[in-house]
């Protein structure tokens, strides 16, 4: 058994036991997406994929626009890539990625942004 298989069962263990802290949430990921000059519209291809995240941080980033920041966690390898156009849909609220604070292979642990 290589380490790579190793760490994938810990990191599935870790999950699983963190119970009430980890909730799922969807990916939506925008496959394909073109945007035509003429008509001014965007197509894309959304793919759903629902996952366990854990929060790692919470905190309200600006009183003037009402801006909603977290920290979040996942499993890297049942997400795959993912880009700033990708949502997150935690609890029936969309949420907007930003920067990838941390990817290893393993866990992805990425900033989501929601205005309120």
């Amino acid at each position: 058994m290589g380490y790579a298989s190793i760490i994938d069962n810990q990191l599935l263990l870790a999950f699983n036991m963190s119970k009430d802290l980890a909730r799922f949430v969807t990916f939506v990921k925008k496959l394909d997406v073109s945007f035509n000059f003429g008509t001014s519209t965007v197509s894309e291809t959304p793919s759903s994929i629902t996952t366990k995240i854990l929060d790692v941080k919470s905190e309200k980033t600006s009183r003037e626009n009402n801006i909603t920041k977290k920290t979040i966690m996942f499993k890297r390898k049942e997400v795959g890539d993912l880009t700033l156009y990708d949502t997150i849909i935690d609890g029936g609220l969309t949420w907007n990625l930003g920067s990838a604070a941390k990817d290893n292979g393993f866990i992805g642990i990425v900033d989501i942004y929601k205005e309120l």
